[in-house]
């Protein structure tokens, strides 16, 4: 196997075309749509480490799972 340098494996012929990378960051490439950041929904954990109470039935627990009542414990998370 030879020893090949790292400029053997660069795009080259987008440089020479003259393409360039888009300076707008709202630019969004051919056949793609923009997500407005505010529109989406936030991230919601699915665990809990630490003591804290089920939102189910109240118990103190050291780990907690969502459920449809929150962060609940194993016993009241449907699995």
């Amino acid at each position: 196997m030879e020893n090949r340098s790292l400029d053997d494996f660069l795009d080259t012929e987008g440089a020479e075309s003259g393409e360039t990378a888009p300076s707008d960051p709202d630019t969004v490439g051919e056949g793609e749509t923009r997500v407005d950041p505010a529109a989406v929904e936030s991230a919601e954990t699915t665990y809990a480490a630490g003591r804290g109470e089920c939102e189910a039935c109240g118990e103190s627990v050291r780990e907690r799972w969502r459920g449809e009542a929150g962060l609940v414990c194993p016993a009241c998370k449907e699995w």
